[in-house]
């Protein structure tokens, strides 16, 4: 083998290696930021959630109050 086809073969050879070491490096970061998407949109729910649930019983018992108000006159 001549000396030129063993440095295409190493160069080859060492792209193959780098490429497949990128790769992965992307496939890690891509599934980090999925997952930290993920995290910060459940968050974000559940807080919404909760500000909600929070106004939805403090109308609850308004209305209770007027109602309650109301009732006894």
């Amino acid at each position: 083998m001549s000396l030129d086809d063993q440095i295409r073969e190493a160069t080859e050879a060492l792209t193959r290696q780098l490429r497949e070491r990128f790769d992965a490096e992307v496939a890690g970061a891509v599934e980090r930021t999925r997952t930290e998407g993920e995290q910060r949109l459940a968050h974000a729910v559940a807080t919404s959630r909760a500000d909600a649930e929070h106004r939805l019983e403090a109308a609850v018992a308004a209305a209770k109050a007027e109602l309650e108000e109301k009732l006894a006159s």
